[in-house]
């Protein structure tokens, strides 16, 4: 399901059903559960921003939190520093991309957490980069 731009200088792009584990990688899905209007400035690129849920505290020094949910962009390039959407050995989580003598790592953002330890033979794939957060500041009372 690809994103959709209106006339009103917003878009709506896809959120997948999968929630992002902010810790330890969760098995991956690709479900879109539904379609979520942003401004054109939150998706500068449509056609290639997807949204995901964030679960877990792993990311909390990057300002991530459980709840959030990411803003993805497929078109650009991974760089270092970059936070990230990648499956690592088959399963999806959001990571810390550190590029060091051309080899890439990932790493947590969270002191409390253990060093993510991947080996050479580790395989992973990049979905994205993250480019925005959008966040609910607290649950209205009904």
């Amino acid at each position: 399901m690809l994103a959709q731009v209106s006339d009103s200088g917003t878009v709506r792009v896809p959120m997948y059903d999968h929630v992002l584990c902010a810790g330890f990688p969760s098995p991956a899905q690709d479900f879109v559960e539904e379609q979520v209007e942003l401004p054109r400035w939150m998706a500068p690129n449509p056609a290639f921003t997807f949204l995901f849920k964030v679960g877990g505290h792993s990311m909390i020094k990057a300002r991530i939190f459980p709840g959030d949910i990411l803003i993805v962009d497929r078109s650009i390039t991974p760089a270092n520093r970059h936070v990230v959407v990648v499956d690592i050995d088959g399963e999806r989580s959001v990571k810390r991309l550190l590029i060091k003598a051309g080899r890439a790592r990932f790493t947590f953002e969270n002191d409390e957490f253990e060093p993510f330890g991947m080996s050479e033979h580790t395989e992973y794939l990049i979905f994205g980069v993250a480019i925005g957060i959008y966040r609910r500041l607290y649950e209205p009372k009904r």
